[in-house]
């Protein structure tokens, strides 16, 4: 027999367990997953791996490709996204955003007052971090609260959509938990495997500053397996950092007061402007145990590949150096002791770059075109309140079966 206190507390747990529910799905509906790339998708699966996932954890929510590959890529993925668009047909709201699309989306921008130098430094911008601003005015048109970011070379280790949502919006010491960022499962997010010797590694590592830290810790502690062991004592545990996983994490409303600077092909920027800019907000950003599994794509090893992404850390050198206040010799300094340390580790890829950056015209070349990227940034900061408010009256559509698009300039 069922006493009243009994069925009273039933009755409780039952209305807590709906509202619970209700509150969650509202803000669910107001939220999208986001994936951008400038690669063939169809290789990782990433989209569709996702999609699942939401399915599993019935928790769906629009997801959106962010494309800024070349044209042949681009209908490559296409084609893909509407062959996944028809196999799950009617549970899944899915928008692919290639430069056409960008085009028109800014041409509209323009139409409603925003000034013609800050759409030239949106649509043209090709970095991480132009990419990441894409991301935010595309979420703020459709109506998103918060976004779910996901590498294209990534996919779920696991549930993770309601993990990460229960956790967004608590509080942490007096302050509002605004981004819930996860681990990698697989390869890390620095790329060091090229090199062979752990010691030479680990001078890498030491060389990018901030940046190397988690890699630097994952290499030299006995626990190293820790972050990546798919064994999770706590289906909640979190812990409060200052930098995230830009392949893996939830960021709140906030990313609508969030610009990144434009410098292309300076990893590791976006995700430390956007992490670091929140914390300035007086917010949280924690990092949950919820890990998505990260594979390089085949090429990322090539000879042409490693020279590009040992070349692209000086630029972030440069950039964190001016962007922080420091004088031009003191920033021809920081590049060179980058470059020093290549010189001392036995692989080519790392002399040959390490002897490119001790020429006077190259230092003096990239430090020109670091400062342009941060006039750029500074004149788009700017007017980023004023882009962000329209944004929300322009309306984008879901994917439809493709056709090449005219446009007239």
């Amino acid at each position: 027999m069922v006493t009243d206190e009994v069925f009273r507390e039933q009755q409780f747990h039952s209305f807590f367990l709906l509202y619970t529910c209700n509150k969650m799905s509202s803000k669910k509906d107001k939220c999208v997953v986001i994936i951008p790339t400038i690669h063939n998708i169809s290789q990782s699966k990433s989209v569709e791996c996702y999609i699942q996932q939401m399915l599993i954890e019935d928790f769906v929510m629009p997801i959106c490709v962010v494309d800024n590959s070349e044209s042949h890529i681009y209908e490559a993925n296409r084609f893909y996204l509407e062959e996944i668009k028809g196999r799950f047909e009617g549970k899944v709201t899915l928008y692919h955003f290639g430069k056409q699309e960008q085009t028109i989306f800014f041409c509209e921008l323009a139409k409603k007052g925003i000034d013609r130098e800050s759409i030239e430094i949106l649509k043209n911008s090709s970095g991480y971090g132009a990419s990441r601003n894409k991301c935010f005015l595309i979420a703020k048109s459709l109506g998103a609260e918060s976004i779910f970011f996901f590498d294209d070379d990534t996919r779920p280790n696991g549930a993770i959509f309601k993990a990460h949502f229960e956790i967004l919006g608590r509080e942490k010491d007096s302050q509002k938990i605004s981004i819930v960022s996860g681990p990698y499962t697989g390869v890390r997010g620095i790329n060091f495997t090229f090199i062979e010797n752990r010691t030479d590694q680990i001078k890498f590592l030491e060389a990018l500053g901030h940046h190397g830290e988690s890699s630097l810790h994952y290499l030299t502690s006995r626990e190293a397996t820790r972050e990546n062991s798919p064994v999770e004592s706590s289906e909640h545990h979190f812990e409060t950092v200052k930098n995230i996983r830009g392949g893996n994490f939830l960021i709140g409303a906030i990313y609508g007061d969030i610009v990144c600077p434009t410098t292309k092909q300076a990893p590791g920027i976006d995700d430390t402007f956007v992490a670091r800019r929140v914390i300035e907000k007086g917010h949280q950003v924690v990092k949950s145990r919820k890990s998505v599994i990260h594979e390089h794509f085949q090429f990322k090893s090539n000879k042409h590949s490693i020279l590009a992404y040992l070349e692209s850390w000086a630029r972030t050198i440069s950039f964190e150096s001016l962007y922080n206040g420091m004088n031009f010799d003191t920033t021809i300094n920081n590049i060179l002791r980058y470059g020093n340390v290549l010189l001392t580790i036995e692989n080519q890829y790392c002399t040959s770059i390490g002897k490119k950056i001790q020429a006077k015209e190259y230092t003096t070349s990239l430090i020109n075109d670091i400062s342009f990227s941060i006039n750029d940034y500074q004149k788009l900061k700017n007017t980023w309140k004023h882009i962000i408010a329209l944004c929300s009256s322009v309306k984008l559509f879901p994917m439809k079966k493709y056709e090449k698009i005219s446009i007239n300039h």
